[in-house]
C-alpha cells in the first residue's frame, strides 16, 4: 500500500511539474508576442519598418515560427486598424447632426402647418365680415400655395441630407466591426486594447 502511495504522490507531482512548465511556456510566448507587436508599432510609428530586420527582432519572429508573409500581414493589420479609427470616431458626430436634421424637419412642418392654418382662419374672418376680396382669397391662396413648394423643397432637401448621414453611419458603423474584428484577431498586436 505504502508503495502505491508513494506512485500516486509521484504522479501528481510529475503532473504538477508538467503544468507549470506549460504555463511558464505559455507565459513566455505570451510575453515574446506582446513583444513583438510592441517592436512592430514602434516601427510604424517611427516610419522605419527596416528596424524589424534588426537581430533581436529576427530572433523573436524565429523563436515564434512567424514567417516574412505573417509579418507583412500583420504590418498590415496595424496600419488599417489605425486608419479605421479615425472613420468610427465620428460615429457620435453622425448621429447628433442626424438627430438634427430631423429635429428640423419636424420644426419645418409644424411652422408650415401653423403658418397654414393662421392664413386660412385670417382669411375665414376676413370672409365672414366682408372685408374678403376674390383678389385678397386668391394672394392667400398663391401665398399658401408658394409656401407649401419652399417647404418641400426645404423637406425633400433635409431628406436627402439625413440619407446621406445615414450612409455616412453605416460606413461609419462598419469601420468600427472591422477594426474591432482586427483587435479581437490579433491581440498581441494591440496590447492597449482600444475596442470601439
Amino acid at each position: 500500500m505504502q508503495f502505491l502511495t508513494t506512485l500516486r504522490e509521484q504522479e501528481q507531482q510529475a503532473a504538477t511539474k508538467a503544468a507549470e512548465a506549460e504555463a511558464k511556456r505559455q507565459a513566455d510566448i505570451h510575453g515574446k508576442r506582446q513583444r513583438y507587436g510592441q517592436l512592430i508599432r514602434q516601427a510604424i510609428i517611427d516610419g522605419d519598418l527596416d528596424e524589424v530586420t534588426a537581430p533581436k527582432f529576427h530572433r523573436l519572429v524565429a523563436e515564434l515560427g512567424i514567417d516574412a508573409a505573417t509579418v507583412e500581414s500583420h504590418v498590415a493589420a496595424i496600419r488599417r486598424a489605425d486608419e479605421l479609427e479615425g472613420a468610427a470616431q465620428s460615429v457620435e458626430a453622425l448621429e447628433q447632426a442626424r438627430e438634427g436634421v430631423k429635429v428640423k424637419i419636424t420644426e419645418l412642418r409644424i411652422a408650415h402647418r401653423d403658418y397654414e392654418r393662421g392664413e386660412r382662419v385670417r382669411l375665414r374672418d376676413h370672409t365672414w365680415d366682408g372685408t374678403a376680396s376674390v383678389g385678397v382669397i386668391d394672394a392667400t391662396e398663391v401665398a399658401i400655395g408658394q409656401s407649401n413648394v419652399k417647404t418641400i423643397r426645404e423637406i425633400s432637401s433635409l431628406d436627402s441630407l439625413s440619407a446621406n448621414l445615414s450612409e455616412q453611419l453605416r460606413t461609419a458603423r462598419a469601420a468600427i466591426d472591422e477594426r474591432n474584428t482586427l483587435l479581437s484577431r490579433f491581440p498581441f498586436l494591440f496590447p492597449e486594447g482600444g475596442a470601439l
